[in-house]
Order: structure tokens, then C-alpha cells, then sequence
């Protein structure tokens, strides 16, 4: 009700102090009390489950995102998917995790963290094919990303050739294993190195 509402965000408000101060811990008892009156209240759900993130507190965290997402329906935004993605990923739930992602970039498809962090998951569920597309999107519209992407792209590369080598697919195996060598060359350091190793 609209009075519970009322009631939950005054409660809410004593658990602001210590999310400012990012005192995730102390944040969680006047959280759940917010929740206690009124369990679906938003901001409440939302940083409770921050909280719980920030605590290792990840299938807890999984609920609390679950439960704000679902509250939210068509309202909830990338970053309520993206916090979920976050918590299942520590739960080294990959599959579940790239789920999440795929939510959120269909909410915001140039969204620059999303899309390293599909990539990265997408490479966590060895779909190695999506994780070069993937990253290759990250290389081309994220400068700010692009040097930390580069050594992963080519790793992604090498993964692929690799498994459609295994597949018998031996062209598309040398089309990995060729923009391996681009990327990698590109990336430089380590890999640069480990490419003249492998020669």
C-alpha cells in the first residue's frame, strides 16, 4: 500500500547514510527492515542487493536482484541486469550470468561495459565465436576499452581456432588463427611474445 511505501522509504533512509559512506555491512539490517514493511520496495531491493554483492553475500544478491526486476517488469533497466549478471558471475554461474548480460545490452546494445562483460561471459560458456564478435564490437565503438579488450580478443581467437580445429572445421579454424595473429600483434607485450614463442 501507499502507506507501507511511505513507511519503507522513511526506513530507507537510515540505510542512505552508510551506502554514501559505502558501509555495505552496516547498510543490510536497516535494508531488510525497509523490506520487512513493505518487500517490494525498489530502492531498498536494489541496494540491499548491492549490499550483499559488496559482502559476498552473492545468492543473496541473486534474490534481491531477481525480486527487483521482477517488481520492476518493463521498467527495470540494464543496470538492474547488469547487477545480476555481476552477483551470478561471482557465483561462477556463466551460463545464467551471460543471460543477465544479454538482457541488459538488448536495453542498451552500445553500452561499452556491457559488452566487455558479454564478451568475457560468453568466453566463460566457451561460446569462443560470440566472445571474438563480441569483443570485436568492444574494439571498434569503446576507445576506453580497447587496450584492456585487445589481449583478450586475441586469446578469444586462439580459443576459437582451437575448438573448430577439434570440430574438423579446419578454414574457419585458420580464419581464427589468422586474426589471432592481427590481434595479437596489435595487443603486443605478452601475447606479441608468446606468438614469436609459438613460432
Amino acid at each position: 500500500s501507499e502507506a507501507q511505501q511511505i513507511e519503507a522509504t522513511h526506513a530507507f533512509q537510515v540505510a542512505k547514510e552508510f551506502l554514501m559512506a559505502k558501509n555495505w555491512a552496516q547498510a543490510i539490517a536497516p535494508l531488510q527492515s525497509a523490506l520487512e514493511i513493505c518487500d517490494e520496495h525498489e530502492n531498498s531491493l536494489k541496494y540491499l542487493g548491492k549490499s550483499y554483492l559488496q559482502t559476498g553475500q552473492y545468492e543473496e544478491a541473486v534474490v534481491k536482484f531477481t525480486k527487483l526486476i521482477e517488481v520492476r517488469g518493463q521498467q527495470a533497466t540494464e543496470k538492474d541486469h547488469m547487477d545480476l549478471g555481476k552477483a551470478y558471475a561471482k557465483l561462477k554461474e556463466y551460463r545464467k550470468a551471460r543471460q543477465s548480460y544479454v538482457s541488459a545490452q538488448r536495453l542498451a546494445p552500445t553500452d561499452c561495459n556491457i559488452l566487455f562483460n558479454l564478451a568475457v561471459m560468453h568466453g566463460a560458456v566457451k561460446d569462443y565465436a560470440r566472445s571474438v564478435d563480441t569483443y570485436e564490437e568492444v574494439i571498434d565503438n569503446c576507445d576506453q576499452l580497447k587496450s584492456k579488450a585487445l589481449p583478450k580478443l586475441a586469446k578469444a581467437c586462439q580459443k576459437a581456432a582451437e575448438k573448430e580445429r577439434k570440430m574438423g572445421n579446419v578454414a574457419s579454424a585458420k580464419e581464427y588463427d589468422k586474426r589471432y595473429q592481427e590481434y595479437a600483434g596489435s595487443a603486443g607485450g605478452a601475447i606479441g611474445y608468446k606468438i614469436i614463442v609459438d613460432r
